[in-house]
């Protein structure tokens, strides 16, 4: 009798086990609804601690590191789920929206249409397909499947305002212009307004511009974006009253966010006109003290000054107050380099790691960590196998590469119609064209990404694949554009230090180069690798290219890479791409 009982009492308290169980897996569900993801985390990790098994706590918890960024605890929770239980199209959205956290686009989609297979009708996963397409690169294929979705269901706002996005990324302007109107006046007004904004300035409407912009109040989550686009406007046209008109208009408003005003200093420094960057800045102080954005510009602007400790504190101070944060991780890093703090430095690198796996960025600072400390860091900037120099055969129908860089010259001239260079980008001194050159319909750009195709499928041969090495294991022999423009450099124009921090492997192709790089002894106009883009450290080039009409300069997009300013009265002409792994 006694055993029986014993038998009763194990089974009772085994359902309440469960039920304790279930109880906790719904609160967190509950805190993860309503947007508490630090909670929602905290109590996933109370249930896996007692469960690890728990196929439900494992799903859920890929859902909450995922919203706090942490993609490669998602990752091995939800690999882990997929063990113990069926693949749903919910499970394998999940996994899409993962891969896509970390860049990770070929799996992503893999993920997604696999979904699909499970459950066409699968609302969630077909939004997701589309945005990933759009924003991956590949917005002439976000348009078929745009099409396809469309004749399988009812086309959808949604559906529309993706259509926009991808006809502006592939330069069809008026195209969008007619879509745009299709959209319903009261669907995600201000996101349709902010399209708008981006849309008027291609277009080079600036009143309408203007007008689509004071659609979006100054709280929105797209003033800042809208501000970044007004003012870039206006600066690459010169009309510098205009530019501080857009400015002034955003700080005054008594509704105006402390990223707007961050926003604000940084435009303005870029633009360089330090005093009124200053006067923001103090404005924002008096009015948002408090404020952890306010306090990154602080720590941001200590840096820039070369106050590295100061700036390393108040960096600490901001991560107490919103920890994990991405992209204060990264400016962290940074202020720890300068400061020679190299312990902290590399754990910040490797917690902004676990966000973002394939951030090109992080792989440029972990090799600048390893040189700054004296330690081995030619694996990955290993520069006589990882830079390599392409001097291009004439295409088809030319003669002499010189007389098709002549046509591809003046293709590229009729799409610089901006006067100054763009502030968000590594130029200084030059314009830079707008639309990603790799979907203009001009025969000679498309023979362009013709005639590169050979020398890139050497490139890859060349380099090989090491699952190992965070760059050849991505290597799948296959390739496709991500992103083409051209620059036209001014005498006395270069390029700051930097990285491509979405990409693979970048390039520079030289179209026009002034008389002066080939008779100055003093590498006037050339690339140059390996000098960190980081305040405070004394680390110089070590790696030096001559560019030539003709040559095309391939090395991995997180190498550091910048231009040595020339004279005379010349400019320099180049179309860059960056292509990733098809």
């Amino acid at each position: 009798m006694k055993a029986k009982t014993h038998q009763i009492g194990a089974m009772l308290t085994g359902k309440k086990s469960q039920m304790a169980k279930a109880e906790d897996i719904q609160n967190a569900y509950h805190e993860y609804q309503a947007k508490a993801y630090i909670k929602a985390e905290i109590s996933i990790r109370g249930v896996l601690a007692k469960n690890p098994n728990d196929a439900d706590a494992l799903r859920l918890g890929a859902l909450t590191a995922l919203s706090l960024n942490q993609v490669v605890t998602a990752q091995s929770r939800l690999a882990k789920a997929c063990l113990l239980c069926n693949l749903t199209a919910e499970i394998a959205n999940t996994s899409g929206n993962i891969s896509k956290a970390a860049g990770n686009w070929i799996q992503a989609e893999s993920a997604y249409k696999k979904a699909l297979e499970l459950d066409s009708a699968y609302k969630p996963v077909r939004a997701n397909l589309i945005d990933l397409l759009v924003n991956s690169g590949q917005p002439d294929r976000a348009l078929l499947e745009i099409e396809s979705q469309a004749k399988q269901y009812s086309e959808t706002n949604l559906m529309r305002l993706a259509r926009v996005s991808a006809l502006m990324k592939i330069g069809e302007y008026d195209t969008a212009l007619i879509k745009v109107k299709l959209i319903d006046e009261n669907y995600d007004s201000e996101k349709v307004a902010s399209i708008k904004v981006r849309l008027f300035f291609h277009l080079g409407q600036y009143d309408e511009m203007q007008s689509a912009a004071k659609l979006i109040p100054a709280n929105s989550e797209y003033t800042i974006e809208t501000l970044g686009v007004m003012a870039n406007a206006y600066a690459m046209q010169n009309d510098w009253t205009a530019f501080h008109n857009v400015i002034d208009s955003a700080c005054r408003s008594s509704d105006a966010l402390p990223e707007t005003f961050i926003k604000s200093m940084q435009l303005l420094t870029r633009s360089e006109f330090p005093d009124l960057a200053e006067n923001v800045r103090a404005r924002a102080q008096v009015r948002f003290s408090e404020n952890v954005s306010i306090l990154v510009e602080k720590a941001n602007h200590s840096m820039r000054d070369g106050d590295f400790s100061k700036s390393c504190e108040l960096f600490k101070s901001a991560m107490s107050m919103r920890p994990g944060d991405f992209q204060t991780m990264l400016n962290y890093a940074e202020a720890c380099l300068g400061a020679k703090q190299y312990d902290l430095a590399q754990h910040l690198i490797q917690g902004a790691f676990q966000q973002s796996p394939n951030n090109q960025f992080l792989f440029a600072l972990a090799a600048t960590l390893k040189r700054a400390r004296g330690e081995e860091y030619k694996a990955l900037y290993d520069y006589e196998n990882f830079v390599q120099v392409y001097d291009l055969d004439p295409p088809k129908d030319y003669k002499t590469i010189e007389q098709f860089n002549i046509d591809l010259k003046t293709s590229l001239e009729r799409l610089h119609d901006f006067q100054s260079a763009p502030l968000n980008q590594s130029l200084r001194g030059g314009t830079q064209t707008n639309v990603d050159l790799s979907f203009v319909n001009d025969p000679v750009l498309k023979t362009f990404f013709q005639a590169i195709d050979t020398s890139i499928g050497q490139y890859m041969e060349s380099i090989g694949r090491d699952s190992q090495h965070p760059f050849t294991q991505r290597n799948t022999g296959s390739y496709r554009v991500n992103g083409a423009w051209s620059v036209r450099l001014s005498p006395n124009g270069h390029h700051v230090n930097h990285v491509h921090p979405m990409g693979w492997i970048s390039s520079s192709y030289y179209v026009d180069v002034p008389s002066v790089i080939d008779t100055s002894d003093s590498q006037e106009g050339w690339i140059k690798f390996g000098e960190p883009g980081v305040k405070g450290l004394d680390l110089p080039a070590e790696k030096f290219v001559q560019p030539k009409s003709g040559r095309l300069v391939l090395f991995p997009s997180y190498m550091w890479h910048g231009t040595i300013p020339f004279s005379g009265a010349q400019t320099r002409l180049t179309l860059p791409f960056d292509i990733v792994p098809a």
